[in-house]
């Protein structure tokens, strides 16, 4: 879900949710990293997250990597 659209709470509990998903599979935790789905962040969703212990990464390019005419 787009975390931006969501409460504070609602991202606390999506958080710790992905993160306990996370952990079960791989058997260690995402954090510190977070990267919000689809690079939908803004400064408050940092702050929460900041409060969960992680730091938010995203990116400024569009690496159009989904787009079949580009080549790497």
């Amino acid at each position: 879900p787009e975390l931006t659209l969501r409460s504070n709470k609602e991202i606390r509990v999506d958080l710790r949710g992905a993160a306990a998903a996370i952990e079960r599979v791989l058997g260690a935790p995402p954090e510190p990293y977070l990267t919000p789905y689809a690079g939908a962040g803004d400064a408050r969703v940092a702050e929460v997250a900041a409060d969960l212990g992680y730091l938010t990464v995203g990116w400024t390019v569009d690496t159009a990597d989904c787009d079949p005419n580009t080549t790497a």
